[in-house]
């Protein structure tokens, strides 16, 4: 998010806000060293969530696992992340839980699961470069998911990821396919996040296609165009930050920084 602190993101979320966007925010970190750290980052997002409610923004956050401590206690990385859950569902925003390296996904899936299990607003990131998100995602469909879809960038080994370009672009708009087809059926909700505008104008053209509504690129995510619900878009790539456009779970249009 622009800015050095949460005040400034809050105001850069406020800006979007009277121009009909919505934003997701994070705060850049991983792999911490102490629980004392990870119990910080956990009150830092609540704190959050309280100014996300206290300013009624339409606003979601995003936090990576290890920055709750999950390499130092996975079962009190749990507990912080459902309580940021029940927090967010208490002021009516979103938790969103990214991915980190490929040694992660099992843990993040199985935490992610869990909060699931208990909180319908949550969602997860899975990164199309890997060659296990095909099954991965099958795995996850049966729970109705919110699913952020983006290419990977962690340095991974060829037998883990795919090392072209040409085949992550491929592998990303197969995925990018199968969650366009759950989300016109109101099975899942759709994100994707790419610095690729041409990908992302590609599945532009293809939601018109499956799901029969109009949708705002990210070129023009102030236009007034008609958004379907159920997906987003993320123009990853802005100066200074990454960023999503799209629609959110209350049919706004979201435009997060993350």
């Amino acid at each position: 998010m622009p800015g050095e602190d949460v005040a400034a993101a809050l105001a850069a979320a406020a800006d979007l806000a009277r121009e009909g966007l919505g934003s997701v925010l994070t705060q850049l970190g991983e792999q911490v060293t102490s629980r004392e750290e990870a119990a910080g980052v956990r009150d830092h997002y609540l704190r959050v969530l309280e100014e996300i409610r206290q300013r009624q923004l339409p606003t979601e956050i995003s936090v990576k696992l290890t920055h709750l401590g999950l390499d130092l206690n996975p079962k009190a990385c749990l507990q912080d992340l459902l309580a940021l859950a029940a927090r967010a569902a208490a002021v009516g925003s979103f938790l969103w839980i990214d991915m980190e390296e490929s040694r992660y996904v099992d843990p993040t899936l199985e935490l992610f699961q869990a909060v699931r299990a208990a909180h319908a607003g949550v969602g997860v990131c899975l990164q199309a470069y890997l060659r296990r998100t095909p099954a991965d995602l099958e795995a996850l469909l049966p729970l109705a998911p919110a699913i952020r879809l983006v290419k990977g960038a962690y340095n991974e080994p060829p037998d883990v990821a795919l090392p072209k370009k040409r085949d992550v672009d491929g592998a990303y708009a197969v995925l990018a396919g199968r969650l366009l087809q759950r989300a016109a059926q109101g099975e899942a909700r759709a994100v994707f996040g790419t610095h690729d505008l041409g990908l992302l104008a590609r599945l532009r053209q293809r939601a018109l296609a499956t799901c029969c509504m109009a949708f705002a690129p990210p070129s023009s995510a102030r236009s007034t165009a008609k958004e379907f619900p159920s997906v987003s878009w993320s123009a990853m790539g802005r100066t200074g930050s990454r960023g999503t456009c799209g629609g959110s779970p209350n049919d706004r249009r979201m435009c997060g920084l993350w």
